[in-house]
């Protein structure tokens, strides 16, 4: 079975009933079921961003909805939220067969970093390296591509660097970058997707806790020591 991510933990703790009260008295109650929802629809725009899809499927409810309509409202948007973690969780399934790859994966928005980091990677360490645009995407989906890269991967770097500023001031990732942080764990585990955190980027609520090698604004070199180091532990040099 995939290993749990962050990610993945996170959206599931919404629908945990000994966990979460809201969630216990959302199917009756109009404003707990209203609370819940934004709660919900607040994780998934720290996790793909304000204008994600995700986060268009899932609108705000109004402060006047009929009680009536409380428990098919309820069983809706549990159901949304249900689908989403499976998608996520397929995503991941699909790929847990032994190990077979080479390649350290370099998940990372659109600051030029990660090319540095791949230079030190294939040029210093010289390692087989890959990220999403290295090779030609065109007639292939997104999702075809994410499969190709998981199935070819020994290793993976995901590069959050502070790019996106929210609402509230905060500045996060790219939303491909966390949601390559879920696939990549899941696929090959923790000690093996590990993330750079850019300093001034903020951690998404599940990573806390999690082992990342932060680094300064706009100096992921300083922590080229430490990407060697963590490559020789698990064996890639």
């Amino acid at each position: 079975m995939a290993e749990q991510t962050p990610v993945l933990a996170m959206l599931k703790s919404f629908l945990d009933v000994n966990n979460n009260s809201l969630y216990r008295f959302a199917r009756y109650d109009p404003n707990s079921l209203r609370f819940w929802v934004a709660a919900v629809s607040m994780q998934l725009a720290r996790i793909y961003g304000n204008d994600s899809q995700y986060l268009a499927a899932f609108p705000l409810i109004t402060e006047n909805l009929p009680k009536a309509e409380v428990p098919a409202t309820f069983i809706q948007r549990t159901e949304q939220l249900s689908r989403l973690i499976e998608d996520l969780e397929a995503a991941i399934s699909n790929s847990v067969s032994p190990l077979r790859g080479r390649r350290i994966f370099i998940g990372h928005g659109h600051s030029p970093l990660w090319r540095e980091l791949k230079d030190f990677i294939a040029d210093r360490l010289r390692l087989p390296w890959d990220e999403f645009n290295r090779e030609e995407v065109a007639g292939y989906t997104t999702s075809e591509r994410l499969q190709t890269m998981l199935s070819q991967a020994a290793f993976a770097f995901l590069i959050m660097t502070a790019e996106e500023e929210h609402r509230d001031a905060t500045v996060h990732a790219r939303p491909n970058v966390i949601h390559e942080v879920g696939l990549f764990q899941g696929r090959l585990g923790l000690q093996r997707a590990i993330v750079l955190l850019e300093e001034g980027c903020s951690e998404f609520s599940n990573i806390r806790g999690l082992t990342y090698i932060g680094f300064p604004r706009g100096d992921i070199a300083a922590r080229f020591e430490n990407v060697r180091r963590v490559l020789e532990r698990e064996k890639l040099l």
